[in-house]
């Protein structure tokens, strides 16, 4: 007689229905691998919950869906207890790897329809488990570290379990409802890769696009790199699914936020400078569709679960190149607005006082660096930071992305210790690659990452000198010395000497031109050299802000000497200290950076301004708002209207990147303490 076993875990779970009482029955299944399925030995508890509850005998008829006692009662009959006990939720045990729970409806052609749709409408032929989890609410995900995925086993181990189909929640939009559908996915996901590679991939050109977009395509990419690609696809998709969730979260808008969005979708000029500056008030008819722009939910759920996906990856432990492209691909995704004043925020916390006072400091861009300091981390462990390493890689492409992913680090590192006043984790002396070199099929429009040789070959140039001005920065202007002490006379005439070698050697080279940009000119071509310029004139900014904050150095001390002499009888008469050489250099320094810093921030609005008229700050990925936002800070202390232009472009930033509204918000509220009426100009 052959033995019997119970079912286990991985084994095809399949019941009869949600309210039958053969969903409550055990099977066990002939080991001789017949097939034969017998009842069990013992009886089970099939009682409904309404019997269950008050300890009575729930007898059903043959061929009636509902209990005598429930008919008699008028309620409905279920049996959700059954359900979560046959489906082993309250006594989980641990499933081995490889162990696979389907439902009736999803295993093989059994299911109702034969539409291989599964509980809820999940589809469970998808061979990427991570769109799912990303597009999807509450569905599991398990990446199976190590392991890597392919259709032979992108469902082994994880499908979604009977149970969790139970605890789903709802779609928070009737957009995202759609996404429960598999062609919706799959349109979705593939309008999301090439909004990517269209508009993000220039910006940040560590992928081999064609080799990617063929693992795409043949269901194995890399979970890490989807899901970063799916989040910034997002931001910026037309997708009928987007704009109808935009759409839906527009209508829920307060009239401050759709004064907001409608000052950013109005035609340039006078109309948007009204939109602007009319009053709030209580809107009772609803504007026009095209005229606001809400926020994506869906956009939003995507940057948290590609978080999630990068954390169940291991990305910021495993070193591996898919990890360290995707740690510094979606750092840019998490750069946030910090509070005005984090010291006077901090005195008023602890005083207890609730009194409000609006600072007259200019907001930060604050950001800890956490996924770029993994990716550095990453490439120093493959030793991607030393030539010889790089020089054995024998394929040509594969050794192009690497180098570049590497200098993006050190870019982007450079980068965020000047604009985010944190110490940079490299220095010259850290690395030896050489640059990278432009692939053979580029076109040759000008300066940028994936032009041709010699197009990119300015661009990088003029990069890597930038890294090392953007490190000069910090060091100069925001270490905590500085700030206790003053700004040096010394370390302003050497970041001078720095910002002076930078223009005259590429800033006529990869910047914008002027005073019109060239006909033939691509978005890629104008926002690179849009930012190379602007990256730029914010070194004048910020040896202007450091000056406001902290002072320099000399001029403080003779401040505090000729305090101190008040006190005091001279027995000699003294020289004022105005006098003194190294004082009437230190003024004549400080009036300088004062005039090279109003002369970059109206340049970085005549920028702003090119770039909103012809649309392209709602597609670009963010590389400027930070420039844009000191700029405004400069203008608003000089009292200059072209700050309205930086205005403008933030609320244009604001369709892609949220907290630019609040930054414009801020920076008009600040503009207007120091100039009269800024908002009827």
């Amino acid at each position: 007689m052959p033995r019997t076993r119970r079912l286990s875990d991985g084994d095809d779970l399949r019941h009869d229905g949600p309210s039958g009482s053969g969903s409550a029955e055990r099977r066990e299944v002939d080991d001789d691998g017949s097939g034969e399925v017998k009842e069990p030995q013992r009886r089970q508890n099939t009682s409904c919950d309404a019997c269950r509850s008050r300890k009575v005998a729930c007898k059903k008829l043959k061929g009636e869906q509902k209990c005598q006692h429930c008919k008699s009662k008028g309620i409905e009959c279920t049996t959700v207890y059954i359900q979560l006990a046959t489906n082993g939720s309250k006594r989980p045990t641990k499933r081995l790897r490889g162990a696979t729970i389907v439902t009736s409806s999803s295993a093989g052609s059994g299911g109702a329809g034969g539409s291989g749709e599964g509980v809820n409408g999940i589809a469970d032929d998808l061979p990427l488990p991570v769109v799912r989890f990303c597009l999807l609410r509450d569905n599991e995900y398990d990446p199976g570290v190590g392991v890597p995925i392919t259709r032979a086993n992108a469902r082994d181990g994880r499908s979604v379990s009977p149970s969790l189909a139970v605890r789903r929640l709802s779609p928070t939009t009737a957009a995202e409802s759609r996404l429960v559908i598999t062609q919706a996915r799959e349109d979705l996901c593939n309008d999301l890769v090439d909004t990517y590679f269209k508009l993000v991939h220039i910006r940040y050109p560590v992928l081999d696009a064609e080799a990617f977009l063929q693992k795409y395509r043949e269901g194995n990419p890399p979970d890490v790199l989807l899901a970063v690609i799916l989040a910034w696809g997002a931001k910026y998709s037309e997708s009928p699914i987007i704009v109808a969730d935009r759409k839906e979260t527009a209508a829920q808008l307060t009239p401050r936020q759709q004064q907001r969005r409608a000052a950013a979708a109005h035609a340039e000029g006078k109309d948007a400078v009204m939109a602007r500056s009319q009053p709030v008030r209580d809107v009772s008819v609803p504007p026009e569709p095209h005229s606001l722009l809400g926020r994506s939910r869906i956009a939003e759920d995507l940057i948290v679960k590609a978080q999630e996906v990068l954390d169940r990856n291991k990305a910021h432990r495993i070193a591996t190149m898919d990890n360290a492209k995707a740690c510094l691909i979606i750092q840019a995704l998490f750069w946030q607005r910090g509070i005005d004043d984090v010291r006077k925020a901090q005195v008023q916390g602890l005083s207890g006082s609730e009194e409000v006072i609006r600072p007259t400091r200019r907001g930060l861009y604050n950001c800890n660096g956490a996924w770029v300091v993994s990716g550095l981390t990453h490439l120093i462990e493959l030793r991607v930071h030393l030539q010889e390493t790089v020089s054995r890689i024998e394929d040509i492409s594969v050794r192009s992305q690497a180098t570049m992913t590497w200098w993006l680090a050190c870019m982007m590192d450079a980068h965020m210790s000047a604009m985010f006043r944190r110490k940079p984790h490299l220095s010259i002396e850290d690395y030896d690659v050489e640059p990278p070199f432009a692939a053979q099929n580029a076109e040759n429009y000008g300066p940028h990452p994936l032009s041709a040789q010699i197009e990119q070959q300015k661009w990088l140039s003029a990069a890597t000198d930038q890294v090392e001005m953007m490190r000069e920065v910090y060091f100069s202007l925001w270490t905590p010395r500085v700030a206790k002490e003053g700004v040096s006379v010394l370390r302003l005439k050497g970041l001078i000497g720095h910002a002076e070698r930078w223009r005259s050697r590429h800033l006529g080279a990869v910047g914008a031109p002027s005073p019109s940009w060239p006909a033939y000119w691509s978005f890629a071509t104008a926002v690179t050299a849009a930012a190379s310029d602007v990256n730029y004139h914010i070194v004048w900014i910020f040896m202007f802000q450091a000056i406001e904050e902290f002072g320099i150095s000399e001029l403080r001390k003779a401040e505090q000497h000729q305090e101190d002499g008040k006190f005091k009888r001279p027995l000699l008469p003294r020289r004022k200290e105005n006098d003194t050489p190294e004082i009437v250099e230190a003024q004549a320094l400080k009036a300088r950076i004062y005039d090279e810093a109003l002369n970059a921030a109206t340049r970085t609005a005549a920028v702003t301004q090119v770039l909103q008229e012809n649309g392209y700050l709602r597609l670009e990925a963010g590389i400027m708002k930070v420039a844009m936002s000191e700029a405004g800070y400069c203008l608003a202390h000089f009292k200059r209207p072209e700050i309205l232009s930086i205005i403008s472009g933030l609320r244009q930033y604001g369709q892609a990147f949220e907290e630019c509204y609040d930054q414009a918000d801020s920076l008009q509220l600040l503009a207007a303490t120091y100039m009269e009426n800024v908002d009827s100009d």
